[in-house]
């Protein structure tokens, strides 16, 4: 493509990118960063009994915080604290400062993390580093509606993607410590993220796996020491419910969500957690199907993993993850973003067919924009309530595609070698 129009192109896609970026933000929410406040709030006042709620309890718990969020400032409806203890106690000094304030840094953060992910991108695609190369990353980033969107509901997903892409791209450098004490901490904030330990496993970085494994081991051991067993019980019989639930809201990108919105018919603004017998097989189906598959495909690569093909395998891992879960909201779509990039540059550099070309284009599509518009009670509007996963669901499937082909490549220059030795 001629410079002149790539230039042109970048132009646009930037300014179009920073318009739908900041629609989109604003006005600010508080609705995901204040559980946080009121965590550590409860936490140093003596009322770790209040941090953690059961939905058969959450009456009781709403009455009990509307004096605390009155006090601190809170806006708008907050949902419950989710994170492990220690992330309250990490937070509890500052918990008293007004809630727009945790509101407004917050921003802030997320704001220089636009910039952060960015670069990430750069450095996972190996693009020569210039100014160009920056700015086509940057457009792809401020394009991507699940970052605008946990920007306004004031979420620290953004900054847990950076850091678990900080450690990762650690990985591949053989910074062992670096990687290990990043992920591990990453880990033990939020507990998917583990489900990366198999890209040491399979590359047999066992120091690594072991640091990182350390880390989560360090930091629940010093909490549970320092906070006690009791908070840490309330904390896992909450994840324990939730985990067994479909949420039907809209921003529950997961496909047993979108499956709860088109056949039973949930409002797509409905925040009430859902199950049945149906569903609770589903889930086992779904980490089958996806996770599952990922897996043994991710086993085909393994000796590639920790070569030229690590963007594939953790793009793989990560996108097979946030389908077969019952839950992920659509805001955690931020920590695939990196090897949407690589993909892009990838079947750019690599002239794929066109098919692949216009399938990578699509996905693209729906991982990156806001459809909430054409979101409804119709049927086409419940088909269309789950654009996010068609996104992911169809890069997951170019993913494992180039999986195998490279899994095809590798067995045939094998075979190939093996020839060659014998004669």
């Amino acid at each position: 493509m001629h410079s002149g129009l790539q230039n042109w192109m970048l132009a646009f896609l930037l300014l179009l990118g920073a318009f739908l970026w900041q629609r989109t933000a604003f006005p600010l929410w508080m609705v995901d960063i204040f559980p946080q406040q009121l965590g550590a709030y409860f936490y140093k006042h003596g009322q770790a009994e209040w941090m953690y709620t059961p939905v058969h309890l959450n009456a009781e718990w709403v009455a009990h915080r509307a004096p605390v969020a009155t006090q601190l400032g809170a806006e708008g409806d907050p949902n419950t604290f989710l994170y492990p203890p220690f992330v309250a106690a990490m937070l509890s000094p500052v918990c008293e400062a007004p809630a727009t304030l945790w509101r407004n840094v917050l921003f802030g953060i997320n704001v220089f993390l636009i910039f952060v992910i960015a670069y990430q991108i750069l450095l996972l695609t190996t693009f020569q580093r210039n100014g160009r190369a920056y700015f086509w990353a940057l457009a792809l980033v401020l394009l991507c509606y699940p970052l605008a969107r946990a920007t306004k509901l004031g979420q620290i997903v953004p900054l847990l993607s950076a850091l678990t892409w900080m450690g990762l791209l650690a990985m591949r450098r053989e910074r062992v410590i670096l990687a290990g004490v990043t992920l591990g901490f990453v880990s033990a904030v939020k507990i998917f993220p583990l489900a990366l330990l198999l890209l040491p496993l399979f590359g047999k970085r066992y120091k690594l796996t072991g640091v990182w494994l350390g880390t989560v081991a360090a930091i629940y051991g010093t909490a549970l020491v320092t906070m006690g067993l009791p908070v840490h019980l309330y904390w896992w019989e909450v994840m324990r419910e939730f985990s067994g639930l479909v949420q039907p809201f809209f921003g529950n990108q997961a496909p047993l969500g979108w499956f709860v919105r088109l056949f039973y018919h949930r409002g797509w603004i409905e925040v009430v957690p859902f199950t049945t017998p149906l569903l609770d097989t589903l889930r086992l189906v779904s980490l089958g199907v996806f996770l599952g598959l990922t897996v043994i495909v991710l086993w085909t690569i393994r000796y590639r993993i920790f070569g030229r093909e690590f963007a594939l395998a953790a793009g793989l891992l990560l996108s097979g993850v946030h389908l077969a879960l019952p839950v992920m909201w659509e805001h955690y779509w931020v920590f695939v973003l990196p090897t949407l990039g690589w993909a892009i540059h990838d079947a750019w550099q690599k002239r794929d067919s066109r098919f692949w070309n216009v399938w990578l284009a699509v996905a693209a599509f729906f991982f990156l924009m806001k459809l909430t518009h054409f979101y409804g009670d119709s049927t086409v509007g419940e088909i269309l309530s789950g654009s996010q996963m068609w996104g992911m669901l169809l890069l997951w499937v170019w993913f494992l595609r180039r999986a195998l082909l490279t899994a095809t490549s590798v067995d045939i220059a094998g075979k190939v070698t093996a020839r060659e030795s014998i004669s």
